[in-house]
């Protein structure tokens, strides 16, 4: 019982190189092959592209997009120091519900049976509370009823920042979406051209067959190399 290493090359975007897929299997069970690795064995595509996760995007696009996310951060951690000064209040408004099933639903800790399961553990509640605070204080002073001027305005600021990040994803990337489990969603830059590909469950001794691609054909290829770990 063991685990095995398989890697395929395709043909790169330009033609001129390759891109390589990695990914691990048990040699027990069958895997889902869901931790593809994709890297580029071409100089040309590996400084105008980047894989992210199973697409390919302009790496122009992938650094805008790494920005505009590194933005909406920052903006969203200016919220939390703003509204501490209410953060006691707001543990004190959670522990003083009078059931477990309305604390559960201010905190947003998962499931009730979850929190039923956890909420007599010393300290369990009060740090989901307080947790909670941090990483959404502009609802918990709603849930109170306050109203806080410059909380509002740092809140307001940071979701137009994430809105620009959303908009961003969605007016420069497109989505395909797959017909079938074995063809991956093409994710990717409008100026990119479409390509999904997958490998397949791989049985032993079994041919590898070409991966689904709606745009263009993918050349004859063997079978993926094994290699055992």
């Amino acid at each position: 019982m063991g685990t095995d290493r398989f890697e395929r090359n395709f043909p790169c975007l330009c033609g001129k190189g390759e891109i390589l897929a990695e990914w691990s299997e048990h040699d027990t069970w069958p895997s889902p092959n869901k931790s593809i690795g994709w890297s580029f064995s071409c100089g040309d595509c590996g400084a105008k592209y980047v894989f992210s996760g199973d697409v390919i995007i302009l790496r122009a696009d992938a650094d805008k997009q790494s920005e505009l996310w590194l933005a909406s951060e920052a903006a969203k951690n200016k919220i939390y120091p703003a509204a501490a000064k209410y953060e006691e209040r707001w543990l004190q408004f959670v522990m003083a519900c009078g059931t477990k099933k309305e604390m559960n639903r201010l905190v947003g800790s998962g499931s009730y049976g979850t929190f039923l399961k956890y909420a007599s553990r010393p300290g369990w509640i009060e740090n989901q509370t307080r947790l909670h605070f941090k990483v959404a204080p502009k609802t918990c002073l709603d849930h109170m009823g306050i109203n806080d001027a410059e909380v509002s305005a740092l809140h307001e600021a940071a979701s137009a920042v994430r809105k620009t990040a959303d908009e961003f994803w969605r007016s420069t990337v497109t989505a395909e979406v797959a017909s079938s489990s074995l063809v991956v969603p093409a994710i990717l830059s409008k100026r990119v051209v479409r390509i999904s590909m997958k490998p397949t469950r791989v049985q032993k001794g079994a041919f590898l067959h070409p991966f689904c691609t709606p745009f263009r054909q993918l050349e004859p290829l063997s079978g993926a190399r094994q290699f055992k770990i």
